[in-house]
């Protein structure tokens, strides 16, 4: 049979060890059969385990025979020596010490020292037994005093301590907040939902005053990809108008060097029609700023220069700008206007 050898000394410097102490003796008891042998036998070995110090202590508790030789009942009253009671305060644990102390012959001296001792590393509040360990010629009225005003300002801690609502009732509140705020804003602004823009339809870019045909979402949030002419660029959904279907803008290109060349109209591409307005606001032609030169139902008008007098005709001189290939050739803006050189003034 294989030999189980009992747990390490009891260190009486650290009672707070003593509750996992004492569930090593019960299992060293359990596995060695002594719960098998006499009381004497069950109450010897624990002392012996414990060491030299337990004599003293098992003296103070002055048990009967028949009590002294029940293991449950010796280790129940070292519980009570070196833990205090579940909910007990300073005064009652005071008070018992004091009970305890009077069984044990001690001398006057020695018995304030034991019961200072026994209070100081006894205390529940680790950091009122650690300032207290640190004081020099600490008594026993001092030591008493000590912890019951560590005790009063612990109550008066917990009792000023606020109430903290849950996690999950807090978030639920903020969540509640954030959608009442959102919907009184809308209702405040007129916010309207836009409608999804699909691959391929045609919208108006203000800021550009260009058409182009929607590729599809970008991944940020609320901008949509836009081609208009050769390059694709980037918007966000409210800063796109969308065209009516029957509206058929011209795109401006680019040539070869990568300048943009303006779209000019024609009678094919603008309708001799007045658009109505979109459901988004917007004129259903171009844009808020539709231009008012543009000709409804004919090509861009050019202007006949007004004829001068001759005595005024002798004086001018001739305009070089308005023989450049530019003005003659009759190049348009985006919006429709002709290209033409401004006149000379004849001072």
């Amino acid at each position: 049979m294989a030999k189980f050898h009992p747990p390490a000394e009891f260190n009486f410097q650290k009672p707070a060890d003593w509750p996992a102490w004492r569930k090593r003796f019960e299992r060293f008891a359990d596995i060695s059969k002594i719960t098998s042998e006499s009381g004497t036998y069950q109450v010897s070995t624990l002392l012996y385990s414990m060491g030299t110090q337990a004599e003293h202590v098992f003296a103070s508790f002055n048990l009967s025979d028949d009590d002294a030789k029940v293991l449950k009942t010796v280790l129940d009253k070292f519980d009570t020596h070196f833990t205090p009671r579940e909910g007990e305060s300073v005064e009652m644990y005071v008070r018992a010490l004091h009970e305890m102390v009077e069984k044990c012959a001690f001398d006057a001296n020695q018995k304030e020292e034991q019961l200072r001792d026994r209070l100081v590393v006894g205390l529940r509040d680790k950091v009122a037994s650690r300032d207290l360990q640190l004081r020099e010629r600490l008594t026993l009225s001092e030591a008493v005093t000590f912890a019951r005003q560590a005790e009063a300002v612990k109550v008066q801690i917990e009792n000023l301590k606020p109430a903290w609502p849950a996690d999950d009732i807090v978030c639920r509140r903020d969540e509640e907040r954030k959608t009442k705020s959102s919907d009184y804003y809308d209702k405040r602004h007129g916010v309207v939902p836009l409608p999804e823009l699909i691959s391929g339809q045609r919208v108006f870019v203000p800021d550009r005053k260009e058409s182009g045909v929607v590729i599809g979402a970008n991944e940020t949030p609320r901008s949509i990809m836009v081609q208009v002419g050769n390059r694709v660029i980037r918007r966000n959904r409210h800063d796109l108008r969308v065209l009516p279907t029957a509206l058929n803008l011209p795109v401006s290109e680019e040539d070869s060097s990568g300048s943009p060349v303006p779209a000019t109209f024609s009678q094919s591409s603008v309708p001799c029609a007045v658009f109505s307005h979109t459901s988004e606001g917007v004129p259903g032609d171009v844009s808020p700023r539709a231009p008012r030169h543009v000709p409804p139902c004919s090509a861009p008008v050019v202007p006949q220069p007004v004829a001068s007098s001759p005595s005024v005709q002798a004086h001018q001189e001739p305009d070089p700008v308005a023989s450049t290939p530019t003005a003659s050739s009759g190049v348009h803006t985006k919006c429709g206007r002709l290209v033409r050189p401004p006149s000379k003034l004849n001072l």
